[in-house]
């Protein structure tokens, strides 16, 4: 009997009406979205210590250090101005803008009268942007690699060293070229062939890197005369060739050209490197 009236019980407890079904999801529904509430409200509260402790670390930046950071990156800002030569005697810089000592300076038109002193065969000269006496704009200048422009003890208070060219004394006058960037140098030089099938050239940045730099270096072409610009080479090297660096320090690497099997780099040919070195540089 009394498993009977078990039975029975159990029969009178399936037979919940749909209203008390209803009543019973909705208290389980409120109880998941109040555990939801409170996960919620537990997270805003973790971030919002989050965000306090960071803004806490922020605020112990003293003012000089924020000066000091600030200046840094302004600093390095250069955009355009890029030298390159423009004819045998004289050096171009592009249009553009750049920072010196912390005030913005733009030409909205290429220099291409920057004239260059007497300097031996193969020394490099160092191209400066100076603070124009306007506020607004800036004027180049060449002087022998090493010496301040102008002769200021100071150039850095108004002036940027942005790139430095290669003198040669034949009827190019200028071949090789080094752009000084934010966060690069760009550059190219050049190697006259061997007739060999490995010829290996050494690349000096004009800057000390303050660890090793990474190193791009494409083979543009070749020419059968000195070039006088990275974009001179008439002629693509004989037979499928390539340059990679082998050895890279602080200030200078070693790319090592090389040609397919069964040709050579020919005597008669100059051949084109195009480069760059990514840094932080001084």
């Amino acid at each position: 009997m009394a498993l009977i009236g078990t039975l029975n019980q159990a029969v009178l407890n399936s037979r919940i009406s749909s209203s008390q079904y209803n009543s019973n999801m909705a208290a389980i529904k409120a109880s998941v979205n109040n555990v939801e509430a409170e996960q919620v409200a537990d997270d805003t509260l973790t971030n919002a210590k989050i965000s306090s402790t960071a803004a806490i670390r922020l605020t112990k930046i003293s003012s000089s250090d924020a000066d000091e950071l600030l200046s840094n990156l302004l600093g390095k800002y250069i955009k355009g101005c890029r030298i390159y030569r423009y004819d045998s005697t004289h050096v171009g810089c592009e249009p553009g803008e750049i920072v010196i000592n912390g005030k913005l300076r733009r030409n909205t038109a290429a220099i291409t009268d920057i004239t260059y002193p007497a300097v031996d065969n193969d020394d490099w000269i160092d191209i400066w942007a100076l603070a124009d006496s306007e506020t607004t704009t800036f004027t180049c200048e060449a002087v022998d690699s090493g010496t301040a422009p102008g002769g200021s003890s100071n150039p850095g208070t108004n002036g940027r060293l942005i790139g430095s060219i290669k003198y040669d004394d034949g009827t190019n006058k200028i071949n090789c070229t080094r752009n000084f960037r934010g966060d690069c140098i760009e550059g190219w030089d050049y190697f006259q062939g061997d007739n060999t099938a490995v010829i290996d050239t050494t690349i000096v940045f004009g800057a000390t890197f303050t660890t090793t730099p990474k190193v791009d270096i494409a083979l543009a072409g070749s020419k059968n005369a000195i070039p006088t610009g990275p974009d001179s080479p008439n002629n693509i090297a004989d037979g499928a060739a390539m340059s990679v660096p082998i050895s890279i320090n602080t200030t200078q690497c070693t790319a090592r050209s090389e040609i397919e099997t069964g040709d050579t780099f020919q005597s008669a040919d100059y051949f084109v490197l195009n480069w760059t070195a990514r840094g932080n540089f001084s």
